[in-house]
């Protein structure tokens, strides 16, 4: 017997059901809640499930939405008339998208679903009826709350929202958004600034913007400070005046702060003399506090001048700050003092000898006012705070002037004390300026010496750094031997005149006092203020009152010249008495060798003469004239030294030599013929070194009659 063939099936009757989970019935959405409502938030769908009892499983689950009671959902909008169903994605637990943004308004929408098994059996349509929100409510007023600012530490608000429906959500000082109701109450809050916040929140969750109210709480009182004037200070007009920097006019200050929080409102100042009255307004005349509002609040200020105080004395400023909660702050009091009167000027009680000796000096002052201190100063160079005593060393020579004030404790000045010394710790010193050492000088020279030719003088100069000098005396010795006595040399001692002046002195003296030429000595001392005499300056000079003459007058034949011919090479030689000035022979000459022109001038037989005169033959030189006195040396005026090889001068003590140079026309000289002696007269231009002008006596050549040259 073979296997037996079978088939098994299953009978199906029942037709499936189907659940809408998403969207709930009768609910409201907005946007992110419908997108998030099936867990897929980037889309959004509607979901369920499905299941069949019958045995046969669930093959396709199918979806319509509606909007409203008119078109269904075609794919792209809600524009079809009949309904169009959409297969779902699964079965048992199915869903179909469909994004938020598909909802072209808000409204009320429908869902339909149903399901087929694989027996063909198909369920009955299940149904969701839903709304979509995404307009929020609009914002809450608040209608009551605490005064901004206050001293309370409990808060209570009222709100309302003029859409039906909504719930709220409150939140304080950013904690966190919470459910509330109205009136919402707070209590036991901290003292400083606080935010409450409330918002509407509709059936679709949308909420609106935030309606808020800050306000202050503040327990805490004010402080206030005073700046000016300081306790236990003194104060005179100026340092009044000028203490909160407004010297126009004076004022107290200060400063105010709210450590609380809700500000500083105002602050309130009183100014009450010594344990009696109260500043008015106008006087110190009220029994009771009177009290006046100050200028600013953290920082304040009133103006109270100084010409206020009625009398000097103590005063005291009382200051309190007000907050805008009406805290008032403890007061604050400066006592001060007003003090308008200089201090006495202080007395010296040392100081140093005038005038002195030594460059160190010490001072001791006191004040018969307790509690002053002391400035000091040294010949204008500022003030400075000192104390008793004041020492000061290394001074210099000369006037110095110490003064010394005393400043209370209001900063008045007392006016000063001083007192004027000199230091003088060096000797003087004395200086000739004529006669000069080593000079010679004639009546003339001499008398103008010092610029005083009617009479005559010494002078000179002197000098004291310190005390000064008080006086110069002179002395006048003759040679080596006897000294001015006032009338004559008549005296075996030094004898001392007192000149006239000091810095710059003269002592008259006429050259005619001199009894006789010959050499003078001058002595000069100085004396200073603190009797202290210099070292003596002298000087010795000579006194020539003797004018100068011609002495000889020569001329020598050049080695093998022609006797009696006036050759290049030959020289002519005049001589002084003494020795004379060379600058007065020839401007700016010092005796040195030096060109010039002789001319030899042709004055018929035997009147030949010769004159010298300057390298440019242009100026006569002091020599005068000179008479060759025979026959004859030329026949018409020639030079030598005009041109070709000069002619030369030198001077050696009271003897002037020429030397001839090339003679400007040979044609014109001849050979003397006799002899004879040559006469010179010399020129008054011609100083002696004392300045005594020469004599113009003719001098004759001396010796033996020759022929010269």
């Amino acid at each position: 017997m073979s296997t037996a063939a079978s088939s098994t099936w299953t009978v199906d009757t029942t037709a499936p059901t189907v659940a809408v989970t998403f969207p709930v019935t009768s609910a409201w959405y907005n946007a992110g809640g419908w997108i998030a409502g099936c867990g897929t938030p980037a889309t959004g769908d509607f979901c369920g499930t499905a299941a069949d009892t019958g045995g046969a499983a669930v093959s396709l689950v199918e979806v319509s939405s509606r909007q409203g009671a008119g078109n269904y959902w075609d794919g792209t909008s809600f524009g079809s008339a009949t309904e169009v169903l959409f297969s779902a994605t699964g079965t048992t637990s199915w869903s179909n998208a469909f994004a938020a943004a598909n909802f072209p308004a808000d409204g009320g929408y429908t869902i339909r679903a149903r399901a087929t098994d694989s027996a063909g059996n198909v369920g009955s349509f299940v149904s969701a009826a839903f709304s979509i929100d995404r307009v929020a409510p609009p914002t809450p007023t608040i209608s009551g709350g605490p005064a901004n600012p206050t001293s309370s530490t409990s808060a209570s608000f009222s709100f309302s929202d003029t859409e039906s429906g909504v719930t709220f959500e409150c939140d304080l000082d950013g904690g966190g958004f919470a459910a509330c109701t109205s009136p919402k109450s707070y209590s036991g809050l901290g003292q400083g600034s606080h935010t409450f916040q409330v918002r509407a929140v509709d059936a679709a969750a949308n909420a609106s913007t935030t309606a808020s109210s800050t306000w202050v709480i503040d327990t805490t009182a004010p402080t206030a400070t005073i700046t000016f004037p300081a306790g236990g200070a003194a104060y005179n007009t100026a340092g009044w005046n000028g203490g909160c920097g407004t010297p126009a006019t004076g004022d107290v200050c200060g400063s105010a702060s709210d450590p609380g929080g809700s500000g500083v409102s105002q602050v309130q100042v009183s100014l009450q003399q010594g344990a009696g009255n109260y500043w008015n307004g106008t006087s110190f005349g009220s029994a009771t506090e009177v009290l006046f509002t100050a200028t600013g609040t953290t920082s304040w200020t009133y103006a109270f001048a100084a010409a206020n105080f009625a009398a000097d004395g103590t005063y005291t400023l009382r200051a309190k700050a007000t907050d805008a909660v009406t805290l008032v702050s403890s007061v604050d009091s400066a006592t001060f003092t007003i003090d308008r009167v200089a201090p006495p000027a202080p007395t010296l009680t040392s100081n140093p000898t005038n005038p002195s000796a030594s460059a160190s000096a010490s001072f001791g002052f006191s004040d018969t006012e307790a509690g002053v201190t002391f400035e000091c100063q040294l010949d204008g160079a500022g003030f400075a705070a000192c104390t008793t005593p004041k020492a000061y060393a290394g001074l210099a020579e000369g006037s110095h002037t110490f003064q010394v004030r005393a400043v209370d404790a209001a900063s008045n000045t007392s006016t000063t004390t001083s007192w004027t010394w000199t230091v003088d710790t060096q000797a003087p010193t004395v200086a000739i300026t004529f006669p000069i050492n080593g000079s010679r000088y004639s009546t003339t020279r001499y008398n103008n010496g010092c610029g005083t030719p009617a009479t005559g003088d010494f002078c000179g100069t002197s000098a004291d750094a310190g005390t000064g000098v008080t006086q110069v005396q002179v002395s006048i010795q003759q040679g080596a031997g006897n000294y001015w006595n006032g009338s004559t040399f008549g005296s075996a001692t030094q004898v001392l005149f007192t000149a006239t002046g000091t810095i710059n002195w003269t002592y008259a003296f006429a050259a005619a006092s001199f009894p006789a030429d010959g050499a003078y000595t001058i002595r000069a001392k100085a004396t200073d203020g603190m009797g202290t005499v210099s070292t003596v300056a002298s000087t010795t000079f000579t006194i020539d009152k003797t004018a100068p003459t011609g002495s000889d007058i020569q001329t020598t034949n050049k080695v093998g010249g022609t006797n009696g011919k006036a050759e290049v090479g030959d020289t002519m030689t005049w001589t002084f008495s003494e020795a004379i000035d060379p600058a007065t022979i020839l401007a700016g000459w010092n005796g040195a060798s030096t060109n010039v022109v002789l001319r030899l001038n042709d004055g018929g037989p035997g009147n030949d003469t010769v004159t010298v005169f300057d390298s440019t033959n242009t100026t006569q030189l002091s020599l005068g004239s000179t008479s060759m006195a025979r026959t004859d040396y030329v026949t018409g005026n020639v030079t030598f030294g005009a041109t070709g090889t000069a002619s030369t001068m030198v001077m050696s003590g009271a003897t002037v030599t020429i030397t001839l140079g090339t003679v400007s026309n040979g044609v014109l000289v001849t050979t003397a013929a006799g002899t004879g002696k040559m006469a010179w007269t010399p020129s008054a231009a011609a100083l002696d070194l004392a300045g005594n002008a020469c004599t113009t006596t003719v001098t004759n050549e001396s010796g033996v009659n020759d022929k010269d040259f």
